[in-house]
Protein backbone atom coordinates (compact mmCIF):
# COMPACT_ATOMS: atom_id res chain seq x y z
CA UNK A 1 0.00 0.00 0.00
CA UNK A 2 1.50 3.19 -0.59
CA UNK A 3 1.69 6.61 1.09
CA UNK A 4 -1.74 8.02 -0.09
CA UNK A 5 -3.76 4.86 -0.11
CA UNK A 6 -2.80 4.15 3.95
CA UNK A 7 -3.65 8.03 4.38
CA UNK A 8 -7.02 7.58 2.77
CA UNK A 9 -7.52 4.70 4.80
CA UNK A 10 -6.72 5.89 8.20
CA UNK A 11 -8.61 9.15 7.30
CA UNK A 12 -11.85 7.11 6.16
CA UNK A 13 -11.50 4.81 8.93
CA UNK A 14 -11.51 7.44 11.68
CA UNK A 15 -14.73 9.03 10.24
CA UNK A 16 -16.03 5.78 10.33
CA UNK A 17 -15.42 4.72 13.58
CA UNK A 18 -18.50 7.21 15.23
CA UNK A 19 -21.15 5.39 12.60
CA UNK A 20 -22.98 2.96 14.61
CA UNK A 21 -22.81 -1.02 13.19
CA UNK A 22 -26.20 -0.31 10.77
CA UNK A 23 -24.40 2.44 8.97
CA UNK A 24 -21.58 0.51 8.23
CA UNK A 25 -23.37 -2.33 6.89
CA UNK A 26 -25.24 0.30 4.57
CA UNK A 27 -22.09 1.53 3.59
CA UNK A 28 -20.39 -1.60 2.42
CA UNK A 29 -23.21 -2.73 0.62
CA UNK A 30 -23.11 1.03 -1.04
CA UNK A 31 -19.74 0.64 -2.50
CA UNK A 32 -18.86 -2.49 -2.98
CA UNK A 33 -16.02 -1.57 -5.67
CA UNK A 34 -14.04 0.71 -3.37
CA UNK A 35 -11.28 -1.25 -1.38
CA UNK A 36 -10.13 1.99 0.88
CA UNK A 37 -13.82 1.98 2.34
CA UNK A 38 -14.17 -1.78 2.01
CA UNK A 39 -11.47 -2.16 4.63
CA UNK A 40 -11.83 0.18 6.76
CA UNK A 41 -15.07 -0.67 7.14
CA UNK A 42 -13.74 -4.08 8.00
CA UNK A 43 -11.23 -2.79 10.01
CA UNK A 44 -14.07 -0.42 12.23
CA UNK A 45 -15.94 -3.78 12.41
CA UNK A 46 -13.16 -6.13 13.25
CA UNK A 47 -11.95 -3.88 16.20
CA UNK A 48 -15.48 -3.45 17.79
CA UNK A 49 -15.12 -7.89 17.64
CA UNK A 50 -17.51 -8.40 15.10
CA UNK A 51 -17.30 -12.38 13.92
CA UNK A 52 -16.63 -12.49 10.18
CA UNK A 53 -15.69 -14.80 7.40
CA UNK A 54 -14.12 -14.72 4.70
CA UNK A 55 -14.57 -16.20 0.72
CA UNK A 56 -11.75 -18.71 -0.38
CA UNK A 57 -12.81 -17.58 -4.07
CA UNK A 58 -12.71 -13.81 -4.41
CA UNK A 59 -11.74 -12.67 -0.53
CA UNK A 60 -14.74 -10.33 0.18
CA UNK A 61 -15.86 -10.64 4.15
CA UNK A 62 -18.60 -10.58 5.47
CA UNK A 63 -19.88 -9.36 8.81
CA UNK A 64 -23.67 -11.04 7.95
CA UNK A 65 -24.62 -14.04 10.54
CA UNK A 66 -26.53 -15.69 7.94
CA UNK A 67 -23.55 -16.06 5.70
CA UNK A 68 -21.19 -17.01 8.51
CA UNK A 69 -23.47 -19.80 9.47
CA UNK A 70 -24.49 -20.96 6.15
CA UNK A 71 -20.67 -20.69 4.95
CA UNK A 72 -21.90 -18.26 2.19
CA UNK A 73 -20.47 -15.35 -0.29
CA UNK A 74 -23.09 -13.16 -1.37
CA UNK A 75 -20.52 -11.52 -3.85
CA UNK A 76 -20.08 -14.77 -5.44
CA UNK A 77 -23.45 -16.19 -5.17
CA UNK A 78 -22.22 -19.66 -3.49
CA UNK A 79 -21.60 -21.76 -0.71
CA UNK A 80 -17.93 -21.93 0.32
CA UNK A 81 -18.34 -25.78 0.13
CA UNK A 82 -19.56 -25.74 -3.43
CA UNK A 83 -16.84 -23.40 -4.73
CA UNK A 84 -14.66 -24.88 -7.31
CA UNK A 85 -10.92 -23.78 -6.02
Amino acid sequence: MNDISAFMLAETKRAYEGLDDESLAILKAHFPNDPIRQRAIDEVLQARGHPSIVCPQCGMRSYNPHDIAERYCGACHEFHSEMRR
